[in-house]
């Protein structure tokens, strides 16, 4: 199916080719016929008719023809082939009518052919015209039809270029200097685009003298001339356009195309006949010796009657053919249309597929990050590029595999970014680049199944064809081949064919953060080291912390390098102390500090960074919050060491007033509890908010800054500045942040999430009107009802489970809210499953109800 539409989109594009050229030699010869109309008055032309070339013509090769027709159209009569030498191209079908009907002339008429030939003799060798013709050798090839064809060719360009010196030299402003000069253009254009008339243009070529000289000819052969003239555009299209090679016709029509053939040669004969008699009349006065008693010079109007008749009979057996060929060509086009319908299907069927896989687009989260981290700085990374361990693995065809690790904040992230971009270069290879970040706080893109799904992204958005891999699966399955249970076994079979498929070459895979793949990354290492340990064209990069469990999985993988951050000091404190310079000039513009206070601050932060970039950042961070005049004493409360740093941010919140500290802890606990980054919309009916702020995100937006070193505030969406962030709260300070125990904290986002649905959903919620619009047609309104509770559409069955997750529903503690789900499962269910399809996670409503019926079964 695809070939069909690849073929049918090819055929299309020629055809457009086809008809821009012929629409420009048609504009060269509407403009002759305009010039020479009052002296013609010929009749219209014949309409223009599809030629054997257009794209839904069908042909014994056309992929949809019925074998039948195939079988009658392989036994239509075809021209024979002239025989050729080497040094002449083989004559087409078209070509051979034109060598036919010269044949044929020059059989009846042989001493005027004998004669034409030999003043095409004197052009040929560059000789004088007034020579005795009698007395001239006939260089015309008699025997080889290429050669002799080759030979037309030659004199064509030879006449042009002689015109062109005699227009110079004339000067003369008038009808025929206009007529020549718009044929001429014409029959340029045309000897391009229709070869196939190279015989009846070599003699064309000369009768425009005819017209050139309008004293010395009668009028008769002056107005026969220019007819034929105007009708040579008509007559070179003729042929190609019912016995070119890609015509073909049922054997029904075989007998009207022999005889509409027949018609077609009498024709070119007619008209390579009255050419030929007026360029041997235009030379009559100059080589008169030999062609006074070869030329009926006086029966002109008779000869030019000769060739409309015969273009009488081509035009009524044309329409024969024609009429009786419409039936046969619209049974291709249906067959070609319906091709058509179903490649289109099937590259919906593509698209949708491959909008079900996306679970992020790695290209997204790669900008975030730079843009979370301040940029990303190429002294920060360009060290790695020249490191040994890169390079051996760079060029090493039997080292698939580069470990970069080290401990939180070294810059591993951006180290990967920056070797992203090196491996994006042009120049870099010629194959596809791939690449993922894990991100722990965020249960879309922590598991071994959402790495998957990120690689097979880009793999697939580079090389399309890729997608045939997923469709065999996907096509029985749908969306759930990515979700469900089996969904790892899915995937890694379809990955592994992938890398498998024989058009894959010089692939880079790479894994940022491995450590904070929190599902399944056993299976993931496993993957891995399988894979870099067997022979392919696919390299890895991947970054992790020091884990044991990951350098035990990876050290099964003999051939790999490692870059460990910690071992290479020297080169990472050059690029920390650079971080530092430009992260303090720019502080410097900012906060406006005098040369003296730079400089200290950036002496401190070089003492005290411990290689480690994130302690710079976060320092950064917090002095541009802080007035010009504090600047130095708060350098003071940044001791060495993240965990340090952590701490005194800590007592730093705690020395806070109580409402607001309190407001800080809710949203610390918040943020470290759900499942993906929140919104500060989606924040607002979470927790309880102060009164004096609870409409005004500006305000809540402080909130999220005082706690800086922590959360990141990006595009209205809250982050953990890092993971090792919420390892801190979660591991060192976790009464500080849940009072009462997370349990608690899941219990509360459950219990707000299912409020704020009581009161947000309601029928139509985006006003469509129609019920079956399809949801990809949806657009999303500025001012979305569903922004501030798409998180509690999606995770609050998750946060009921979490937080039952000790007991069970049905005890004293759960049964107060047994009541309100019932309700809201009443009431609101179908409103609940319009705002999951509207917010493309329809999916999610399945495994909440199957995990709801797990919590109330007894």
């Amino acid at each position: 199916m695809p070939s069909t539409l690849s073929r049918l989109k090819a055929r299309l594009r020629s055809r457009s080719t086809e008809d821009r050229l012929r629409s420009s030699n048609t504009h060269d010869g509407e403009a002759g016929n305009r010039a020479i109309d009052s002296i013609t008055h010929n009749p219209n032309p014949l309409p223009r008719t599809p030629s054997p070339s257009d794209p839904l013509i069908v042909d014994s090769s056309h992929p949809n023809l019925p074998p039948s027709a195939v079988e009658s159209a392989s036994t239509t009569p075809t021209l024979e082939r002239a025989p050729s030498k080497n040094s002449a191209p083989e004559l087409t079908p078209s070509q051979q009518l034109w060598n036919r009907a010269y044949n044929a002339v020059k059989q009846k008429e042989p001493k005027l052919i004998d004669s034409y030939e030999r003043i095409l003799s004197l052009e040929l060798r560059q000789d004088n015209l007034h020579s005795d013709l009698s007395q001239v050798s006939n260089l015309v090839e008699q025997v080889n039809e290429a050669e002799r064809w080759q030979q037309m060719r030659q004199l064509v360009q030879k006449r042009l270029a002689s015109l062109e010196k005699e227009e110079k030299m004339k000067q003369v402003i008038g009808t025929g200097i206009r007529i020549v000069l718009s044929f001429k253009d014409a029959m340029s254009q045309a000897l391009q685009l229709v070869p196939q008339a190279a015989l009846a243009w070599a003699s064309l070529s000369f009768a425009l003298q005819i017209l050139l000289n309008p004293s010395t000819e009668s009028r008769s052969n002056r107005d026969g001339t220019a007819h034929v003239l105007a009708r040579m555009g008509w007559y070179s299209e003729l042929s190609a356009l019912v016995f070119d090679d890609g015509g073909t016709y049922a054997t029904s029509l075989a007998g009207i195309q022999t005889q509409l053939e027949s018609r077609v040669v009498d024709l070119f004969e007619q008209v390579i006949l009255f050419l030929v008699k007026s360029v041997c009349s235009c030379f009559k006065n100059r080589i008169s010796t030999v062609l006074r008693d070869l030329l009926k010079l006086d029966d002109w109007n008779g000869s030019l009657k000769g060739v409309e008749d015969a273009e009488i009979s081509v035009r009524r057996d044309y329409s024969v053919l024609d009429i009786q060929d419409v039936r046969f060509k619209l049974e291709g086009i249906f067959q070609s249309v319906g091709s058509l319908k179903r490649a289109l299907v099937h590259d919906q069927t593509d698209q949708t597929c491959f909008q079900h896989l996306r679970v992020t687009d790695p290209r997204d989260d790669k900008t975030r990050i730079e843009n979370t981290k301040g940029g990303l700085l190429q002294d920060s990374y360009q060290w790695i590029l020249d490191h040994v361990e890169f390079r051996q693995w760079r060029e090493d065809q039997q080292n698939r595999l580069f470990w970069v690790k080290g401990d939180p904040g070294k810059g591993k992230t951006m180290l990967l970014c920056g070797i992203i971009d090196e491996l994006k270069k042009p120049s870099a290879h010629d194959g596809l680049l791939s690449f993922f970040f894990c991100q722990a706080t965020d249960d879309r893109i922590n598991s071994a199944t959402a790495v998957l799904r990120g690689l097979i992204f880009l793999l697939v958005d580079q090389q399309p064809s890729l997608i045939s891999h997923i469709r065999t699966r996907y096509d029985h399955a749908g969306q759930s081949l990515f979700e469900d249970v089996n969904a790892w076994v899915a995937l890694s079979e379809i990955f592994l064919n992938i890398l498998r498929d024989p058009g894959m070459k010089n692939t880079f895979l790479v894994i940022d953060a491995l450590d904070e793949c929190a599902t399944d990354r056993s299976l993931l290492l496993d993957l891995i080291v399988k894979e870099a340990s067997v022979p392919s064209s696919v390299k890895w990069v991947i970054s992790s912390r020091n884990w044991p469990e990951i350098e035990e999985r990876l050290d099964l993988t003999r051939q790999k390098a490692t870059l460990c951050l910690e071992l290479n000091d020297e080169a990472v404190s050059k690029a920390v102390s650079k971080y530092i310079e430009i992260k303090v000039q720019a502080l410097g513009k900012t906060k406006r500090y005098d040369t003296k206070t730079q400089d200290l601050v950036q002496k401190h932060l070089n003492i005290n960074a411990d290689n480690t970039f994130l302690w710079v950042a976060l320092a950064c961070s917090h002095l541009a919050r802080v007035p010009r005049y504090q600047a130095l004493a708060c350098l003071k409360q940044f001791p060495p060491g993240l965990e340090p740093f952590y701490e005194s941010m800590i007592q730093h919140m705690c020395s806070s007033e109580e409402v607001g500290l309190d407001c800080l802890k809710r949203v610390l606990a918040l943020v470290g509890t759900v499942y993906r980054p929140i919104t500060l919309l989606e924040i607002k009916v979470l927790i309880d908010i102060p009164e004096d702020f609870s409409d005004d995100l500006r305000s809540l937006g402080e909130i999220i800054n005082r706690c800086g070193s922590f959360l990141t505030l990006r595009e209205h969406t809250v982050y953990f500045v890092h993971q090792s962030a919420k390892d801190f709260l979660f591991r060192r300070t976790p009464s500080f942040i849940f009072p009462s125990g997370e349990a608690e904290v899941h219990c509360s986002i459950f219990r707000k999430s299912l409020e704020s649905m009581c009161r947000t959903l309601r029928r139509d919620i985006y006003g469509l009107g129609a019920p079956g619009t399809p949801v990809e047609e949806v657009e999303t309104p500025d001012a979305d009802p569903l922004g501030a509770i798409r998180y509690s559409c999606v995770y609050w069955v998750e946060h009921l489970a979490k937080w039952n997750s000790d007991r069970s529903v049905k005890d004293d503690n759960g049964l107060m809210y047994i009541h309100t789900i019932d309700d809201f499962l009443e009431k609101k269910y179908l409103y609940w499953l319009e705002a999951l399809s509207l917010i493309h996670d329809l999916s999610e409503g399945t495994r909440s109800v199957v995990r709801l019926e797990g919590l109330f079964q007894v």
